[in-house]
């Protein structure tokens, strides 16, 4: 049966996640050598090698695996580093207000893109405003302020 097909137990969160804040976590917390240290449920070395390229490439840590400022910045919020790295480069281009709402609305565990049902479809010559031509993150903007505009109503 396909039960039996399933593992004993869940394996550990931290093999099954993409590790760019585990690992800059862990710098934070002044782990030098984040390759070498110790974890009980030991990822795979590739994983923590991609989200250290990860990290560097996004100005987090530097070519000798140090922690920068911005990397010192970017662990202090609560998200994932590329959405901090966003929040942080909103400063530069006064959008700040705009990248937290396309932060928040991808940090949400409610999918605001759904497959399409055949009530979708019916409504999606209404909901074509609402997207944006160049990238789904300006139409989750665009939802987002329709949203509100209408007095945040519900249904």
């Amino acid at each position: 049966s396909e039960f039996a097909r399933f593992p004993a137990q869940t394996p550990a969160e931290i093999l099954r996640c993409e590790l760019a804040s585990v690992y800059l976590q862990l710098k934070s917390l002044g782990i030098q050598k984040v390759l070498s240290f110790p974890l009980v449920d030991r990822p795979p070395q590739e994983s923590l090698v991609k989200a250290a390229h990860f990290l560097c490439r996004i100005g987090a840590l530097d070519k000798n695996d140090e922690m920068t400022e911005v990397g010192r910045k970017l662990a202090m919020l609560p998200v994932h580093p590329m959405y901090s790295y966003c929040l942080l480069v909103s400063l530069e281009f006064d959008c700040t207000a705009e990248m937290l709402t396309i932060v928040a609305m991808l940090s949400a565990e409610t999918p605001v893109f759904v497959a399409q049902s055949r009530k979708q479809k019916e409504l999606a010559p209404k909901t074509r405003p609402l997207l944006h031509d160049d990238s789904d993150h300006l139409s989750l903007l665009n939802i987002f302020i329709q949203w509100k505009k209408a007095g945040n109503k519900t249904g």
